[in-house]
């Protein structure tokens, strides 16, 4: 779980899209040493990086499965109807940017 928290803790903006609106990129205010700055604001995490989170979420969890105590091996780190989610919200991206 530790590994997990330092991933996204050290992931940066090259792991993630820009958000985009329907006038382009999104910019927000970052005050940095009391200089404000203007920034493009992050978007959702790249497709290899989610794939990559979930797979060491799963691994977690066949961990907790098998080396657990015994009171603590059926508790859940991600469920799933969870699971079935993200599915269903990758399968509408990855056809949006077929469309595309």
């Amino acid at each position: 779980m530790l590994e997990l928290r330092e991933i996204l803790a050290n992931s940066n903006n090259s792991d993630r899209d820009l958000r985009l609106t329907t006038k382009g990129v999104q910019f927000h205010f970052n005050k940095v040493n009391s200089q404000i700055n203007l920034e493009p604001t992050p978007g959702k995490y790249h497709q290899n990086f989610r794939t990559a989170l979930l797979t060491k979420l799963l691994e977690a969890q066949k961990q907790i499965k098998t080396n657990a105590p015994k009171q603590y091996r059926d508790f859940k780190l991600i469920t799933l109807e969870e699971l079935s989610q993200i599915r269903y919200l990758w399968l509408i991206l990855s056809t949006d940017k077929q469309l595309n």
